[in-house]
Protein backbone atom coordinates (compact mmCIF):
# COMPACT_ATOMS: atom_id res chain seq x y z
CA UNK A 1 0.00 0.00 0.00
CA UNK A 2 2.78 2.43 0.87
CA UNK A 3 4.73 1.35 -2.19
CA UNK A 4 1.83 2.33 -4.46
CA UNK A 5 1.55 5.70 -2.77
CA UNK A 6 5.28 6.32 -3.23
CA UNK A 7 5.03 5.41 -6.93
CA UNK A 8 2.11 7.82 -7.39
CA UNK A 9 4.03 10.63 -5.73
CA UNK A 10 7.08 9.80 -7.85
CA UNK A 11 4.97 9.98 -11.03
CA UNK A 12 3.49 13.31 -9.97
CA UNK A 13 6.97 14.78 -9.47
CA UNK A 14 8.11 13.41 -12.84
CA UNK A 15 5.14 15.03 -14.58
CA UNK A 16 5.74 18.27 -12.69
CA UNK A 17 9.39 18.28 -13.78
CA UNK A 18 8.44 17.66 -17.41
CA UNK A 19 5.79 20.40 -17.39
CA UNK A 20 8.12 22.91 -15.72
CA UNK A 21 10.91 22.06 -18.18
CA UNK A 22 8.62 22.56 -21.16
CA UNK A 23 7.53 25.94 -19.80
CA UNK A 24 10.91 27.19 -18.63
CA UNK A 25 10.23 30.91 -18.85
CA UNK A 26 6.93 30.65 -16.99
CA UNK A 27 8.55 28.51 -14.31
CA UNK A 28 11.36 31.04 -13.97
CA UNK A 29 8.90 33.90 -13.54
CA UNK A 30 6.86 31.99 -10.96
CA UNK A 31 9.95 31.08 -8.93
CA UNK A 32 11.26 34.65 -9.18
CA UNK A 33 7.92 36.02 -8.00
CA UNK A 34 7.88 33.53 -5.14
CA UNK A 35 11.41 34.59 -4.09
CA UNK A 36 10.47 38.28 -4.21
CA UNK A 37 7.35 37.66 -2.10
CA UNK A 38 9.27 35.67 0.52
CA UNK A 39 12.04 38.30 0.58
CA UNK A 40 9.53 41.13 1.03
CA UNK A 41 7.80 39.32 3.89
CA UNK A 42 11.13 38.74 5.65
CA UNK A 43 12.23 42.35 5.08
CA UNK A 44 8.94 43.69 6.41
CA UNK A 45 9.05 41.44 9.45
CA UNK A 46 12.68 41.92 10.47
CA UNK A 47 13.34 45.53 9.37
CA UNK A 48 10.17 47.59 9.03
CA UNK A 49 8.33 46.29 12.08
CA UNK A 50 11.41 46.61 14.28
CA UNK A 51 12.01 50.22 13.18
CA UNK A 52 8.40 51.13 14.00
CA UNK A 53 8.54 49.65 17.47
CA UNK A 54 9.79 51.99 20.17
CA UNK A 55 12.64 50.65 22.27
CA UNK A 56 11.67 49.66 25.76
CA UNK A 57 13.82 51.10 28.54
CA UNK A 58 15.56 48.50 30.66
CA UNK A 59 13.93 47.74 33.98
CA UNK A 60 17.21 47.86 35.88
CA UNK A 61 19.84 50.45 35.04
CA UNK A 62 23.50 49.73 34.61
CA UNK A 63 25.12 48.89 37.91
CA UNK A 64 28.83 49.11 38.61
CA UNK A 65 30.12 46.14 40.58
CA UNK A 66 32.83 47.64 42.76
CA UNK A 67 33.93 44.35 44.33
CA UNK A 68 34.41 42.66 40.96
CA UNK A 69 36.31 45.70 39.69
CA UNK A 70 38.65 45.58 42.69
CA UNK A 71 39.36 41.87 42.13
CA UNK A 72 40.18 42.41 38.47
CA UNK A 73 42.29 45.46 39.28
CA UNK A 74 44.31 43.49 41.84
CA UNK A 75 44.85 40.68 39.34
CA UNK A 76 46.15 43.12 36.74
CA UNK A 77 48.42 44.81 39.28
CA UNK A 78 49.91 41.44 40.23
CA UNK A 79 50.44 40.64 36.57
CA UNK A 80 52.09 44.02 35.99
CA UNK A 81 54.43 43.50 38.96
CA UNK A 82 55.50 40.11 37.59
CA UNK A 83 56.24 41.70 34.23
CA UNK A 84 58.29 44.44 35.86
CA UNK A 85 60.30 41.90 37.84
CA UNK A 86 61.03 39.88 34.73
CA UNK A 87 62.85 42.84 33.17
CA UNK A 88 65.73 42.49 35.64
CA UNK A 89 66.05 38.74 35.48
CA UNK A 90 69.05 37.49 33.49
CA UNK A 91 68.59 34.44 31.35
CA UNK A 92 71.50 32.28 30.18
CA UNK A 93 72.36 32.35 26.50
CA UNK A 94 71.31 28.97 25.04
CA UNK A 95 73.68 29.39 22.06
CA UNK A 96 76.82 30.05 24.04
CA UNK A 97 79.26 27.18 24.36
CA UNK A 98 79.66 25.70 27.79
CA UNK A 99 83.00 26.41 29.42
CA UNK A 100 84.33 23.90 31.89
Amino acid sequence: MNLERVKKIKNIFKKLAIVSASRTFSTFLILLLLAVIIGSILYYRYVVLIERREPEPPEIGVQFKEKLYQEISETWQDYQEELNLSEFKEYPDPFQELTE
